[in-house]
């Protein structure tokens, strides 16, 4: 039953797309961008409005929504798709669900369903375990709000490392069981959500590479590319260019911010209080710094383990902004599957 509710979660969402692929059914380009903003004000509806009761329901709702929205403002706005020739519904919905690669490029990743089944449920035990912990030295939440961590507080610093790791696991399991079976309808390739995040060299390649691919590729179509295309002109020195694609990467942390705030307040019905925002602007400041950083010393200017190493002390250390907000309202814990033990 839980698992019906969870796909119903999913479907609310993705019907708004019908408004976009309807214009594309009947090549009508006229109608796209008009049909386009039709599915964004729908999903902003299902955003503020419509709030199931049950917590993981609602995250799912409000997440597929976020994605849906962005997905839809991609394709009809900054790539559009052609509106020449006649597009059946079966390659709409592979366009949707095929972001990692794009298309024509090939992936990193070979798999079959065997081998991403087999990878979930190592996540899940790794889940399991780790709910094993918390059962015998339950999360603490005294610390303020908008406070980072000391790293003299070395339970503390396990603690919210962990509830990062949950926080990747959990919305691991769900992306497979909710988008392996459309992928595997419409024939799109299916990709992972996250890419062994707690393995980044660098801030940079976490959030480029490693940590919510979904996002990352909406955020890079919809916000980054655009911004940096409106402002860089091809007579620009290579610093010039340098500067607006780190003020673009900036701003993009900015607008994940936003909808990572918005994820919180809709999943715990509580006003925001701005930890997430921090968060992001943080990493958006590391990133930064390491962009110039390299400009001047080289990409590999740190040895691979160090990297690694200061990577995960950097996220343990701003943790606390980004896992408070949930450990406080427990809503992980609400919206976890059902464990093992």
């Amino acid at each position: 039953m839980m698992l019906l509710h969870t796909f119903g979660a999913l479907l609310l969402p993705l019907l708004p797309t019908v408004f976009q692929y309807w214009s594309l059914r009947h090549k009508n380009g006229a109608h796209l961008r008009r049909n386009t903003l039709l599915g964004l004000v729908l999903q902003a509806w299902i955003c503020v409005v419509y709030a199931p009761n049950k917590p993981t329901e609602n995250l799912i709702l409000k997440g597929g929504s976020l994605f849906f929205a962005f997905r839809v403002l991609s394709l009809g706005v900054f790539t559009p798709l052609s509106t020449t020739k006649e597009i059946g519904i079966q390659e709409y919905y592979r366009v949707i669900f095929t972001l990692i690669p794009a298309a024509g490029k090939k992936s990193r990743h070979g798999g079959t369903f065997l081998r991403y089944l087999a990878i979930v449920l190592a996540q899940y035990l790794t889940a399991n375990i780790i709910q094993l912990y918390f059962r015998y030295k339950p999360p603490q939440t005294e610390l303020p709000v908008r406070t980072v961590l000391s790293l003299r507080q070395p339970e503390l610093a396990v603690q919210h490392y962990l509830y990062g790791w949950l926080v990747y696991l959990y919305m691991s399991i769900y992306y497979f069981i909710l988008v392996y079976p459309w992928c595997f309808v419409t024939d799109a390739h299916y990709t992972p959500i996250f890419d062994s995040p707690f393995i980044s060299k660098s801030p940079k390649e976490f959030w480029n590479v490693r940590w919510n691919k979904v996002f990352h590729e909406n955020f890079r179509s919809c916000v980054f590319a655009p911004i940096n295309q409106a402002f860089v002109v091809e007579q620009f020195s290579p610093w010039r260019k340098t500067a607006v694609r780190i003020l673009s990467g900036f701003f993009t942390f900015f607008i994940s911010a936003v909808v990572h705030e918005l994820l919180v307040v809709f999943g715990s019905n509580s006003p925001p209080t701005m930890e997430n925002t921090l968060f992001f602007l943080l990493h958006g400041v590391a990133v930064s710094v390491q962009v110039l950083l390299e400009k001047f010393m080289g990409k590999d200017f740190l040895p691979n383990y160090v990297g690694i190493i200061l990577s995960n002390l950097f996220f343990i250390w701003t943790a606390p902004l980004f896992v408070s907000p949930f450990m406080r309202n427990k809503l992980i814990d609400k919206c976890a599957p059902p464990m093992l033990f």
